[in-house]
Order: structure tokens, then sequence, then C-alpha cells
């Protein structure tokens, strides 16, 4: 990635084949910041899906990376990923801070 292009990847249920989303870091045109973006087929949104792949790709996002900030942005409507966002930056803030480098999850 090198700080300039992307990452998008489907999500597929562990146990088989069977497609259930998408996520992905993005640059974002108009902002100076990574965002991470996800989205889940009606029938697999609010099991935990969601938590557990975007929580995997922050930290590979951070250490891997080395990126130092990404930004989350959502409708005020989509309450759903609003959840999903307040127990990521919970995630990232009590992770980080067991680690040598400095990130952080921006709500936009």
């Amino acid at each position: 990635m090198n700080g300039q292009g992307y990452w998008n990847f489907l999500i597929r249920l562990k146990s088989g084949d069977t497609k259930i989303g998408s996520i992905g870091i993005f640059v974002r045109e108009g902002l100076e910041i990574h965002g991470i973006g996800f989205s889940f087929l009606p029938d697999f949104e609010g099991k935990g899906f969601g938590f557990e792949v975007a929580s995997k790709l922050l930290e590979t996002s951070f250490s891997e990376l080395e990126l130092k900030k990404i930004s989350a942005i959502t409708t005020k409507e989509n309450v759903g990923s609003q959840k999903l966002i307040i127990k990521l930056v919970f995630f990232i803030s009590v992770h980080c801070s067991s680690l040598a480098y400095k990130c952080r999850l921006v709500v936009l």
C-alpha cells in the first residue's frame, strides 16, 4: 500500500465459501487520512463479524503498514456502524497502549 493506495477485501465465513461482506482501508478524496470502510449483507449484520475483521485489519494497518491514524465515517442514521466504530475506538485505545507504536482511530 505504501501509504498511497488502498486495501479491499471480500469477507467470507470461515466455515465455507459464503460471502458475507467487504472491508478495506481506503484513501478518501479530500482527506489527508486513510479511512476504514465495511459493509455486510443484511443476514450477517449485527453478529460480530464486523468487529472481528475490522479489529484485525486496523491492527495490521497500524503495525505492518505503520499508519498512524485511520478515520471512520458513517451517517447519523447508520446506528449499527456507529456502535461498531465505538467498539473499535475502545479496542484501539486499549490495544495500542501496550504496543511500541502510536495509533488512533479518528471518527469524522
